[in-house]
This record gives structure tokens, C-alpha cells and sequence, in this order.
């Protein structure tokens, strides 16, 4: 099993992220997933996995979704640098997990 080390932060201001296309996400709330035996960035990226969640609204409209107020979560996986916004990697570069040596 590999240890891994979850760091949740609040985030507000953050530009908003797109979910396949379909949503636009207001983040409020990321999950950062790091791999304790990876600390070095892969493609610039610290964390394996990140989870933007927060309110979305419909791509197409630009209005909230027809069946009212839904939280979406987006998942960026660092074996796709592409789909991650620069604010992403950054936050994920501030918060990796501090490598501790016996």
C-alpha cells in the first residue's frame, strides 16, 4: 500500500474550473493528494490527484442547472498536466506534505 497524505483547504476567488465540458465550478473547497513516496513534482505537479468542489452552473447557459443548485467535483489526475489550471499547481505546490528523514 502506498501512503498518501490528503490536505483539504477552503478556497474562494479562485478562477472557475470546467467539468467535461458540461459545467463551469465555482471552487470552494479543494482536496490535494500527495504520495508520500513521490515528493518531487511530476510534469510540475506535486500532488497525484486533486478534487475541486463548489457550486456549478451549466456550460451552455451560464446559469445554474435546471434542477436547481448542485456542488460538482472536478478531478485533475497528474498524469494529465494539461486539464490543470495554474492556480491548481500552484496551491499544490505551497501545501505538499514536508518530507521527514529518520
Amino acid at each position: 500500500m502506498v501512503d498518501t497524505v490528503t490536505v483539504t483547504r477552503q478556497v474562494h476567488g479562485k478562477p472557475d474550473v470546467r467539468d467535461l465540458g458540461k459545467s463551469i465550478i465555482t471552487p470552494q473547497t479543494v482536496r490535494l493528494i500527495y504520495r508520500l513516496d513521490s515528493p518531487g513534482p511530476i510534469n510540475g505537479i506535486y500532488p497525484v490527484r486533486a478534487e475541486v468542489t463548489g457550486p456549478a452552473r451549466s456550460a451552455q447557459t451560464n446559469k445554474p442547472h435546471s434542477d436547481g443548485i448542485r456542488h460538482l467535483t472536478e478531478f485533475f489526475d497528474r498524469d494529465q498536466p494539461q486539464h490543470w489550471p495554474t492556480w491548481l499547481i500552484q496551491l499544490g505546490a505551497e501545501h505538499r506534505p514536508q518530507q521527514h528523514h529518520a
